[in-house]
């Protein structure tokens, strides 16, 4: 269809030691998970969308099915 939902679980672990006796002085813990989700015009063609996550930037190609029409709006 046209709908779009994204959902990433978030994990981050800090450990702090002391350096001399190797014991923990801090110790956090976070879990998590985020969504988002929109609605596209015209529908996807499920068969040629790629998702790719390279340095912290998520790139989504969603191409358009074949067929849907697309729309000229002038600017004034």
């Amino acid at each position: 269809g046209n709908y779009v939902s994204i959902t990433a679980e978030v994990k981050k672990d800090v450990e702090d030691k002391h350096a001399e006796k190797g014991r923990v002085l801090l110790r956090e813990t976070y879990r998590g998970s985020v969504s988002r989700g929109f609605t596209l015009e015209n529908d996807v063609d499920a068969q040629a969308v790629s998702a790719k996550f390279e340095d912290g930037v998520l790139r989504l190609t969603l191409p358009k099915l074949a067929g849907a029409r697309s729309r000229l709006i002038p600017i004034q």
